[in-house]
């Protein structure tokens, strides 16, 4: 598999881009197949599981159930594409890189989300707060349990891991139709 992704069209970029590797790009690829023949970025975040389905999020639907088999169906998810796509993206958010800085922004973004829907960013444990504030992240209350009343540090860090999975995934698609010729700047 690393031999294969080193002849990828989009190798270089890979391999100059903090947190990227052969392996991740070989699971990228064996999830989607070519990169650029997917019409625009949307579509390969549908293939992963990124995009909502009728508002709510894939791991939202497999909770609290509501979607029939045709529907799960229509919507092409598969937990495993979903999972790949967090797995690759995991080392993002542990490189420095201007993928990681992306999601630290959006870190304060998913905060102000979560306060504007009247809800209190908490975690149960010190050191998560201790953690955003060293980050210069809005403050988190710590409290001894989560209640409906709070968003949990660990979605809000979900939400953001997501928002920059989608990035890369942008930017892995534009990489590959520039390598193969077909990519127009918009």
């Amino acid at each position: 598999m690393d031999k294969a992704a080193k002849s990828l069209p989009v190798w270089s970029w890979v391999k100059a881009t903090p947190g990227f590797g052969a392996m991740g790009l070989a699971i990228l690829v064996g999830e989607a197949g070519d990169v650029g023949s997917y019409r625009n970025p949307s579509c390969l975040w549908k293939r992963f599981g990124l995009v909502p389905f009728q508002g709510k999020a894939y791991s939202t639907w497999a909770k609290t159930g509501g979607l029939s088999a045709a529907q799960w169906t229509e919507a092409g998810y598969c937990k495993v594409r979903r999972s790949a796509a967090y797995v690759v993206a995991d080392p993002f958010v542990k490189t420095a890189g201007s993928y990681r800085d992306i999601y630290l922004a959006r870190l304060p973004v998913e905060h102000a989300k979560a306060i504007a829907a009247g809800l209190i960013p908490a975690t149960t444990g010190k050191a998560t707060a201790e953690s955003w504030a060293r980050r210069g992240l809005p403050a988190l209350e710590v409290v001894k349990k989560i209640g409906p009343e709070h968003k949990q540090a660990g979605h809000m860090a979900n939400m953001a891991a997501r928002y920059m999975t989608k990035r890369i995934l942008v930017d892995l698609w534009c990489e590959w139709k520039k390598a193969d010729g077909s990519y127009v700047a918009k």
